[in-house]
């Protein structure tokens, strides 16, 4: 089998054209520019449970943290995005209240999504509960990567997940969902439920595969930054 990384675009053309999930990444994913101006990146909307006994939920927005990394959401910077294409513009400034997370390790940055940013309520993914399991096995697990490659149009890649757990390393996912530049940031996508397991964030050279991060380390330690922070509730 071959693998299609980033430096190669040309296996995009024959992803699986699954029109619900492209339906709702019109709503669930965006195109971000960059802090520095450098180009674009992915992002994509969820929620995320803080609070386990009340059931509690947030909605954030995550993407790569070199794609938007701890300069770009200091106090009063401004995130722009699009959505569906390019069809819907929006702009989200950073306050001292907002939530943020952003982790070098992992490579992913997460950001609190308030009413007044008006995004739709219908415009987050759930995450997969196996993420928290340990030892669960996702291998061979069928996913979907859902992107904007090159910053032009939304696409729909579909692969496996090769394995969890790459130099010791628990959290580095390996895929071979096809990707190109501007794909960083993209969910990792259970295509059995359409609930987020990871995000990409580019391309292996040492293992000849694309890779990832699970989600279970970033949202755990954004969970506990919160309860440390100001016992959010």
């Amino acid at each position: 089998m071959s693998y299609i990384l980033e430096k190669n675009i040309s296996g995009l053309a024959n992803a699986v054209p699954l029109m619900k999930l492209l339906q709702l990444g019109q709503k669930r994913i965006c195109k971000i520019k960059c802090g520095k101006g450098t180009g674009t990146g992915t992002g994509f909307f969820c929620s995320i449970i803080i609070d386990d006994w009340n059931s509690l939920k947030m909605r954030v927005l995550i993407t790569n943290r070199h794609v938007l990394n701890e300069d770009d959401i200091k106090v009063g910077k401004k995130i722009s995005f699009s959505k569906n294409n390019d069809e819907q513009n929006y702009e989200i400034v950073i306050d001292k209240e907002r939530k943020i997370y952003s982790s070098e390790t992992y490579d992913v940055t997460i950001i609190e999504i308030k009413k007044e940013d008006n995004i739709k309520s219908d415009s987050f993914f759930d995450i997969d509960d196996n993420i928290y399991i340990h030892d669960y096995n996702f291998k061979n697990k069928s996913i979907c990567l859902l992107h904007y490659p090159k910053g032009k149009e939304m696409y729909l890649s579909q692969g496996i997940i090769k394995r969890v757990g790459i130099d010791d390393k628990n959290y580095e996912i390996e895929h071979v969902c096809d990707s190109d530049h501007g794909s960083s940031g993209g969910p990792l996508i259970n295509s059995e439920d359409f609930k987020v397991i990871g995000i990409h964030k580019g391309a292996s050279s040492k293992y000849n595969v694309n890779c990832g991060t699970l989600l279970k380390e970033p949202i755990i330690e954004f969970r506990n930054k919160i309860e440390k922070t100001d016992n959010y509730n």
